[in-house]
């Protein structure tokens, strides 16, 4: 009734005792199932020490079970779970191991055979930038190859390389990584043929003999689900399941300022359990492992329905509110900017404390009033789109107008506290004016010119050359110099497959560019309600054809946009936990199913089952969050 499977041979579970097994909904805590300590005889036994070899004799050394992982199967109709075990205690008479299946197989991967945590810059098996690109055919131009390559869509590539701008050594200079420079052979474009060779970072080779990141440093950028597909091979599992698939959100990249090939060196220091956690409320997925494979699932309710009918007991376990209340579809979600960014992007808390708040529609009689008495407390409007102040205008500061602002500020949904309860690792990049150096030859009068535009640059605060590994010579000459630095926040940006235009180029130039923090709901006025000033930044390139607000801007009825196709906002009790016993010798046990029970719905947080000689049984308990209609 009941059979333990470990490499492939099945193993004898010591009589009389049973196996405690917990199955986890993933979508409720980043967990999967696991089990208590199965006690599985060696003395006398030879089966088991076929599998594990006779540890339990006191000349063997135990060091080779510290954190092996054997590959298992559970099966206790109806149920049947894949994973592995790992070995928690060897004695003279039996071993000890708890069998992991689904979350809890993988998280078991994010640690050494130490226990010590593995870090996602410090994997192995990640590979190097666009190694699985195939190589150009004889029908493809060469300019064709180049976009797609460097500049393509998730579906055609798995790297880009957008003009991005990286701290230089010093920490405090701005450097420039992709640059775009035009040739007078190509004057409609970049990402095509030019006439010199690549330069791609100290020892590196040239990847590309003719590429128009002409006399430019080229740093890659990996797809953020190309990034999550190597961690998961490199941990020994495949991508099952990916609902990102076909959606903007597989189009979001890493801004990676770096001139490294190696994917690993691309990214931040995090831990593979923080990256996942990371990732998981930032795109608002969960993982869920099933036979090796590693499915990416977006949160939403299952539509499968488990109905509980044989109730024994039924009590609430009250939770700390603090705990479990908040998360990316219920609380207050903001960025964790490490930079300070302006002020109108996003708006300090005491800004709202000071502010007069109404909600969008409630247009307040009399604020022409304050304006003639130069109120100096903004005037905030908070809708479902946008905050707008009543602040000066952008041409005319005597002038005083509604103009948008904290468009990368916090989603607030309990207004009792402007503090964000959850603070995002993964933040967007920002956009900056890169110049753009071009030579064309003018149609009309022949006459071979050069000029320059400005175009929407990349920012994000990284050191361009970083140390990786500690030097010891640094370290014994000038202290801590030895010293790894490490960067903790992962930037991405978005590729919208959108093309920016230049005015003054002859014919007009039509430019691919990536998408940050920054965005400009009209052409002609304003980069994130600020006023665009200076030589270096143009009026033109700023307008996004499709896409008309920022798509990392916490709102959650813009669309596309984070907040609204990523975190569903589905409004669960997680600050109270139901309890319940049952009895149900049928039931699939599906720990993501919706439960139904006396009449109300449910998501399952555990099930606690128990598995004994007999096999499953009857008597369960499961914890639950009321699901609020």
């Amino acid at each position: 009734m009941r059979t333990l499977y470990i490499n492939g041979r099945t193993a004898v579970i010591k009589e009389g005792t049973s196996i405690n097994l917990t199955r986890v909904n993933p979508f409720a805590e980043a967990q999967g199932d696991y089990t208590f300590d199965i006690e599985l005889p060696l003395h006398g036994c030879p089966q088991n020490v076929e599998i594990f070899g006779a540890a339990h004799r006191a000349e063997i050394s135990k060091r080779a079970y510290v954190g092996r992982r054997y590959p298992a199967q559970l099966i206790a109709p109806p149920i049947s779970l894949r994973g592995h075990v790992t070995v928690t205690q060897v004695t003279d008479a039996l071993i000890k191991v708890q069998f992991l299946s689904g979350y809890s197989d993988l998280a078991n991967a994010f640690t050494d055979e130490n226990g010590k945590d593995i870090y996602i810059d410090q994997l192995d098996g990640l590979g190097l930038a666009w190694d699985n690109h195939p190589p150009k055919t004889e029908e493809e131009t060469t300019e064709e190859y180049i976009l797609k390559k460097y500049a393509g869509m998730r579906g055609e590539t798995s790297c880009v390389a957008f003009p991005i701008y990286g701290l230089a050594t010093d920490g405090s200079t701005m450097q420039l990584m992709n640059s775009l420079i035009d040739s007078k052979t190509n004057p409609n474009g970049c990402w095509k043929a030019g006439e010199d060779n690549v330069i791609v970072g100290s020892g590196w080779k040239t990847i590309l003999p003719k590429y128009t990141f002409r006399k430019s440093i080229c740093a890659p950028q990996p797809y953020l689900t190309f990034v999550i597909e190597r961690i998961i091979n490199a941990l020994g599992f495949e991508l099952g399941t990916n609902e990102l698939a076909g959606t903007w959100l597989e189009n979001i990249f890493i801004a990676n300022p770096r001139p490294q090939q190696e994917i690993k060196k691309m990214l931040p220091h995090l831990t593979l359990k923080d990256f996942f956690e990371e990732i998981s409320q930032f795109l608002g997925v969960y993982f869920d492992v099933i036979d090796g494979k590693v499915s990416i699932i977006k949160n939403k309710l299952s539509s499968k329905k488990e109905t509980i009918k044989n109730v024994l007991s039924e009590f609430t376990d009250d939770i700390e509110e603090d705990t479990k209340g908040n998360t990316v579809q219920t609380g207050n979600v903001g960025y964790d900017f490490k930079e300070e960014l302006p002020k109108k992007l996003v708006l300090p808390e005491e800004v709202f404390e000071e502010s007069v708040i109404k909600k969008d529609g409630e247009y307040i009689k009399g604020s022409e009033e304050l304006v003639s008495s130069n109120q100096k407390n903004l005037l905030i409007i908070e809708g479902a789109k946008y905050t707008a102040a009543l602040t000066n205008t952008a041409y005319n500061p005597a002038q005083i107008e509604f103009r948008e602002v904290n468009q990368m500020g916090a989603l607030i949904r309990n207004w009792t506290s402007m503090k964000a309860d959850v603070k995002l690792k993964v933040v967007p990049a920002r956009n900056i004016g890169a110049i753009f150096y071009y030579r064309y030859k003018d149609p009309s009068t022949g006459y071979d010119s050069s000029n320059r535009e400005d175009y929407p640059a990349l920012y994000a605060p990284v050191k361009v050359y970083q140390e990786f590994t500690y030097d010891i010579e640094k370290a014994i000459t000038d202290g801590n110099a030895g010293k790894a630095e490490y960067v903790d926040r992962l930037y991405v940006a978005l590729n919208t497959g959108d093309k920016y235009y230049f005015k003054y180029a002859k014919p007009t130039m039509f430019l691919p560019a990536a998408v940050g923090s920054n965005y400009n709901r009209n052409k002609n006025a304003y980069i994130n309600g600020v006023q665009k000033t200076g030589t270096n930044i143009s009026y033109y390139v700023w307008e996004f054809h499709e896409m008309k607000h920022c798509p990392f801007a916490l709102r959650e009825t813009q669309s596309p946009s984070i907040a609204a196709d990523a975190w569903q906002g589905i409004d669960i009790k997680t600050s109270v936990e139901h309890t319940v016993q049952f009895a149900d010798r049928a039931a699939a046990l599906d720990p993501t199913a919706t439960y139904i029970i006396h009449g109300r719905r449910f998501v399952c947080h555990k099930l606690e089952l128990e598995i004994t000689d007999r096999g499953l049984s009857p008597l369960k308990t499961g914890y639950f969050y009321e699901i609020k209609d």
